[in-house]
């Protein structure tokens, strides 16, 4: 997330503060990027900068201003188990892969398989090898093949358990 700020002029030569947002994987691991795509967003739109300076007041501990464009990982992470428990598959299908890759630990097991098979399949691939540790077997049995055909850089796939091999069916482990 890149907030600038810039003093421009209008049309008839009027100061104005200008805000422009860059949204941004920042994907700059050489090992990773070989894996996905660096996807970036830039806007001027009035909604996401002010909700990007809000994030940054956040960080910053100013303010606790609410943000209604984004949704920061610092925000994810603040999550309750009880709140994750209670989004819908909608909402958790909205997530990005950032969003995705802030869940901690707790936040991942709180899940249920209609959560988890939300998912979007490109997100899946941020997940950590933490991340899918904590993976309940009945969250990995859910998954979709697409979902584990998703998950097949050897990191992740190296990460699943013994416990959460076991319960895979036949048409996941050929995907």
């Amino acid at each position: 997330l890149l907030l600038v700020t810039r003093r421009e002029r209008t049309r008839r030569g009027t100061p104005v503060l200008r805000r422009y947002v860059h949204l941004s994987t920042g994907n700059y691991n050489p090992r990773t990027a070989r894996l996905y795509t660096d996807v970036g967003y830039l806007t001027a739109d009035p909604g996401i900068t002010a909700d990007a300076d809000a994030v940054f007041q956040q960080i910053a501990s100013l303010t606790t201003d609410q943000v209604n464009s984004l949704l920061a990982a610092t925000q994810i992470k603040s999550l309750t188990t009880d709140q994750m428990v209670s989004l819908t598959t909608d909402q958790v299908q909205a997530l990005s892969g950032t969003q995705v890759a802030a869940l901690t630990s707790d936040l991942i097991q709180s899940l249920s398989t209609d959560q988890i098979m939300a998912i979007e399949t490109d997100d899946l691939q941020k997940l950590t090898a933490l991340q899918i540790k904590a993976l309940l077997t009945d969250q990995v049995a859910s998954l979709s093949t697409d979902q584990i055909q998703s998950m097949s850089a050897a990191t992740q796939i190296k990460a699943l358990t013994s416990d959460q091999v076991m319960s895979l069916t036949t048409d996941q482990i050929i995907a």
